[in-house]
């Protein structure tokens, strides 16, 4: 993707460099890699801080992408099916898709031929398009031509619906074309003549709507085109209502003495510096904050005094590893949880050879009271997701800003007959010394998780700690 050869992955080794792009770059890196790194770390930041739509156009701008494509061959085309696959992301994330959802979507209509060519300058000047009456609604052209004007075939009304009341009551007869253009009728509905009399005005009446549609779309000239059969003097044809004042002279304006204004010059430098500055207003005023964003995490521990607990020396990456293999254990019991534990140490890039003690912890949580308690209930979710709109004064935010938005995600919750329960996996070591300070800390934010939980849902809600290391539960 970044050009990289294998000399340059092989020096790149040698030198102590990782291929993972979070990982830090050897003295003097390859700058083709250093490069590739970077995009890949802003690309995973853009995914993570804005919406996929967002996110995916900023990407592409920084790729430089739509140039790219308009550059190569048939570039109009490739330019203008990359805008509108962007288009399409809009949608999908509008729809509430998440980026790695959005990407699919993108995927399966590639791959599946769903989305048409386009140009990237589909309005442009000088081009003929061909339109249904349908397709010209809402358009404008300076010149337009009703084409087409065979006369159409009368053909049966096989149907009346019937649109006088709330809602419509449709009525078929039952017939079949024959050959040479007549009809052979098996049935029809009770006082179909005047069903019959009533569609067909409907029909006339849409017809008339559609000519008007047609006729009023050009913006200096209109050409009808009109048929006649033999010597008749008669029009036909879908546009043969207009024929009567074809032969009416048209009025013309009159001729501006002074001519046409000229051009004014551009002064394109100045131009140019105008647009600079407004630009820059306008990002500086989207850079605004119209809301505040924060997380459950935050707020809670925002006034909490860190305790000096005994630390096990493993880290915050020790327990998303434990997060991520419980939650795998809890979607799905018949995992092989090595195999998971395994993957899950090497994504955070821990030694293999905590592997048994990864397993040992995870075996004593999935053996516990509470574990159990989950799987028996109706429903039972993990790493469950959930965003809230709150007052800032609420969340102690209270400022400038009017509105904000509590983020958070909770490890285990199951629901029971009589209301909800509220898991907080800790990875913390426990002693007899540490645990009242340990909960005092994790207190407000378990209750964070369960007064909001108890917003959205409407039901009794309980909560708790579980501590991996003793397999405890403290109930707040």
């Amino acid at each position: 993707l970044f050009g990289v050869d294998d000399e340059a992955l092989y020096r790149h080794f040698r030198s102590g460099g990782r291929f993972s792009f979070r990982s830090a770059l050897p003295p003097d890196p390859d700058p083709r890699i250093a490069l590739a790194c970077e995009l890949l770390r802003e690309g995973e930041d853009l995914a993570a801080t804005l919406p996929p739509a967002a996110a995916i156009e900023r990407l592409c701008g920084r790729l430089g992408w739509t140039a790219y494509a308009g550059a190569r061959e048939l570039g109009d085309s490739r330019a203008g099916n990359l805008l509108k696959a962007i288009a399409a992301t809009r949608t999908f994330s509008g729809e509430g898709l998440d980026f790695g959802a959005v990407v699919a979507e993108l995927d399966r209509l590639t791959t599946e031929g769903y989305i048409d060519e386009m140009s990237a300058q589909p309005g442009r000047g000088g081009a003929v398009r061909l339109l249904t009456v349908h397709g010209a609604k809402g358009l404008e052209a300076p010149v337009v031509i009703l084409a087409d004007p065979r006369r159409e075939r009368d053909r049966p009304i096989r149907f009346s619906i019937d649109r006088r009341g709330a809602s419509a009551r449709g009525h078929w007869r039952v017939i079949r074309e024959t050959d040479n253009f007549g009809v052979v009728e098996s049935a029809q509905p009770r006082d179909w003549d005047e069903m019959e009399k009533a569609e067909k005005a409907f029909d006339d009446a849409e017809k008339t709507r559609l000519l008007y549609v047609a006729a009023t779309r050009a913006g200096e000239m209109l050409v009808v085109s009109v048929w006649k059969q033999g010597k008749s003097e008669n029009a036909q044809g879908p546009w043969s209502a207009l024929a009567p004042f074809l032969t009416a002279d048209l009025l013309e304006a009159g001729a501006d003495p002074l001519g046409p204004e000229p051009n004014p010059l551009r002064v394109l430098p100045a131009e140019l510096e105008a647009f600079r500055q407004q630009r820059g207003r306008r990002r500086s005023a989207s850079a605004v904050a119209s809301y505040a964003v924060a997380s459950v995490t935050t707020v809670a521990h925002a006034a909490a005094e860190k305790p000096a607990w005994e630390s096990t020396g493993r880290g915050l990456s020790w327990g998303r590893v434990l997060h991520a293999v419980l939650e795998a254990a809890m979607r799905e019991a018949s995992l092989d949880l090595r195999a998971v534990a395994a993957n899950a140490l090497a994504e955070e890039e821990r030694p293999v050879a905590e592997l048994a003690e990864l397993l040992r912890v995870v075996e004593s949580v999935r053996s516990s009271a509470l574990w159990a308690r989950a799987l028996r209930a109706k429903r039972c979710l993990v790493e469950v997701p959930f965003a809230l709109r709150v007052a800032p004064e609420e969340i102690g935010l209270a400022g400038a800003l009017a509105d904000a938005l509590l983020q958070g995600a909770i490890d285990l919750v199951f629901e029971e007959e009589d209301g909800w329960v509220l898991v907080d996996y800790k990875s913390d070591a426990v002693t007899a010394g540490n645990r009242a300070a340990l909960v005092a800390f994790y207190a407000p934010q378990v209750a964070l998780y369960r007064r909001y939980w108890e917003r959205l849902t409407g039901r009794p809600t309980c909560a708790g700690l579980f501590f991996a290391h003793t397999g405890e539960t403290e109930w707040m």
